[in-house]
Protein backbone atom coordinates (compact mmCIF):
# COMPACT_ATOMS: atom_id res chain seq x y z
CA UNK A 1 0.00 0.00 0.00
CA UNK A 2 1.20 3.49 -0.73
CA UNK A 3 1.72 5.36 2.01
CA UNK A 4 -1.26 8.16 1.77
CA UNK A 5 0.07 10.07 5.15
CA UNK A 6 4.03 9.74 5.58
CA UNK A 7 4.39 12.22 8.57
CA UNK A 8 2.15 11.74 11.19
CA UNK A 9 2.41 14.15 14.26
CA UNK A 10 0.98 12.78 17.00
CA UNK A 11 0.69 15.41 20.21
CA UNK A 12 0.60 13.57 23.78
CA UNK A 13 0.22 15.35 27.07
CA UNK A 14 1.30 12.55 29.36
CA UNK A 15 -2.19 11.88 30.57
CA UNK A 16 -4.68 11.19 28.13
CA UNK A 17 -3.17 10.44 24.87
CA UNK A 18 -1.74 7.24 25.49
CA UNK A 19 -4.90 5.99 22.98
CA UNK A 20 -4.60 8.40 20.15
CA UNK A 21 -0.45 7.63 20.32
CA UNK A 22 -1.65 3.22 19.52
CA UNK A 23 -3.98 4.76 17.05
CA UNK A 24 -1.33 6.36 15.18
CA UNK A 25 1.13 3.69 15.63
CA UNK A 26 -1.20 0.83 13.59
CA UNK A 27 -1.85 4.03 11.31
CA UNK A 28 1.76 3.96 10.66
CA UNK A 29 2.54 0.42 10.36
CA UNK A 30 -0.15 0.23 7.69
CA UNK A 31 1.40 3.32 5.84
CA UNK A 32 4.82 2.90 6.34
CA UNK A 33 4.83 6.20 7.73
CA UNK A 34 6.80 7.97 10.31
CA UNK A 35 5.59 9.25 13.41
CA UNK A 36 6.59 12.45 15.86
CA UNK A 37 6.09 12.35 19.15
CA UNK A 38 5.33 15.72 20.10
CA UNK A 39 4.62 17.30 23.67
CA UNK A 40 4.17 20.70 25.05
CA UNK A 41 5.88 21.28 28.34
CA UNK A 42 4.09 24.02 30.21
CA UNK A 43 6.53 27.24 31.42
CA UNK A 44 6.53 27.25 34.81
CA UNK A 45 5.04 30.65 36.12
CA UNK A 46 7.83 33.24 36.63
CA UNK A 47 10.36 31.47 34.29
CA UNK A 48 11.36 34.30 31.94
CA UNK A 49 14.57 32.81 30.38
CA UNK A 50 14.97 29.78 28.10
CA UNK A 51 17.92 28.65 29.78
CA UNK A 52 18.97 30.73 32.81
CA UNK A 53 22.42 30.05 32.18
CA UNK A 54 23.20 29.49 28.10
CA UNK A 55 25.04 25.96 29.06
CA UNK A 56 21.99 23.81 28.88
CA UNK A 57 20.59 22.84 25.73
CA UNK A 58 16.91 22.73 26.62
CA UNK A 59 14.96 24.95 29.29
CA UNK A 60 15.03 22.96 32.89
CA UNK A 61 11.14 22.33 32.70
CA UNK A 62 11.41 20.51 29.19
CA UNK A 63 13.89 17.94 30.37
CA UNK A 64 11.81 15.59 32.26
CA UNK A 65 9.44 15.47 29.57
CA UNK A 66 12.06 14.81 27.47
CA UNK A 67 12.80 12.14 29.14
CA UNK A 68 9.08 10.85 29.70
CA UNK A 69 8.37 10.86 25.89
CA UNK A 70 11.23 8.67 24.61
CA UNK A 71 10.39 6.06 27.22
CA UNK A 72 6.80 6.23 26.25
CA UNK A 73 7.72 6.24 22.42
CA UNK A 74 9.79 3.43 23.32
CA UNK A 75 7.38 1.08 24.50
CA UNK A 76 4.44 2.28 22.41
CA UNK A 77 6.46 1.85 18.92
CA UNK A 78 9.95 0.45 18.89
CA UNK A 79 10.54 -2.10 16.80
CA UNK A 80 6.91 -1.40 15.40
CA UNK A 81 7.35 1.90 13.27
CA UNK A 82 10.04 4.82 12.32
CA UNK A 83 9.44 7.71 15.00
CA UNK A 84 11.26 10.20 16.69
CA UNK A 85 10.49 12.78 19.84
CA UNK A 86 10.63 16.74 20.62
CA UNK A 87 9.47 18.26 23.13
CA UNK A 88 8.71 22.01 23.25
CA UNK A 89 7.93 24.79 25.36
CA UNK A 90 4.76 27.14 24.84
CA UNK A 91 0.88 27.91 24.61
CA UNK A 92 -0.16 24.22 22.86
CA UNK A 93 -2.06 25.10 19.96
CA UNK A 94 0.83 27.32 18.65
CA UNK A 95 3.20 25.05 19.51
CA UNK A 96 1.31 21.83 17.31
CA UNK A 97 0.54 23.61 14.60
CA UNK A 98 3.78 25.25 14.23
CA UNK A 99 5.30 22.21 14.94
CA UNK A 100 3.49 20.42 12.27
CA UNK A 101 4.11 22.71 10.30
CA UNK A 102 7.92 22.38 10.65
CA UNK A 103 7.98 18.68 10.31
CA UNK A 104 6.07 18.75 7.35
CA UNK A 105 3.10 16.33 8.79
CA UNK A 106 0.68 15.07 6.17
CA UNK A 107 -1.74 14.38 9.35
CA UNK A 108 -1.75 15.32 12.76
CA UNK A 109 -3.59 12.31 15.45
CA UNK A 110 -4.49 14.33 18.31
CA UNK A 111 -6.71 12.61 21.56
CA UNK A 112 -9.62 14.32 22.59
CA UNK A 113 -10.44 14.24 26.60
CA UNK A 114 -14.13 13.96 25.72
CA UNK A 115 -15.02 17.23 28.13
CA UNK A 116 -18.77 18.36 27.86
CA UNK A 117 -20.81 21.24 29.23
CA UNK A 118 -19.43 23.70 31.51
CA UNK A 119 -15.97 21.91 31.56
CA UNK A 120 -15.43 22.12 27.78
CA UNK A 121 -16.94 25.57 27.85
CA UNK A 122 -14.31 27.21 30.73
CA UNK A 123 -10.94 24.88 29.82
CA UNK A 124 -11.37 25.69 25.83
CA UNK A 125 -10.42 22.54 23.68
CA UNK A 126 -6.84 22.30 22.38
CA UNK A 127 -8.18 19.24 19.68
CA UNK A 128 -10.97 21.50 18.82
CA UNK A 129 -8.41 25.10 17.81
CA UNK A 130 -5.95 22.20 16.12
CA UNK A 131 -8.58 21.35 13.95
CA UNK A 132 -9.14 24.76 12.67
CA UNK A 133 -5.95 25.95 12.33
CA UNK A 134 -4.47 23.08 10.70
CA UNK A 135 -2.99 22.68 7.51
CA UNK A 136 -3.44 19.04 7.10
CA UNK A 137 -6.06 16.81 8.05
CA UNK A 138 -6.38 16.26 11.63
CA UNK A 139 -7.67 12.36 12.73
CA UNK A 140 -9.16 13.24 16.17
CA UNK A 141 -9.59 9.82 18.80
CA UNK A 142 -12.12 10.04 21.58
CA UNK A 143 -10.76 8.26 24.51
CA UNK A 144 -12.21 4.70 25.50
Amino acid sequence: MDAIFTKILCPVDLDHSFHALDFAAHLAQRMNSRILVFNVAAIPLGATEVAASGIEEYPYWELANRDKIRQLAEQKLAGRVDYETDVRSGEPVAAILKRAAEYGADLIVLATHGRKGLSHLLLGSVTEAVVRGASCPVLTIRPH
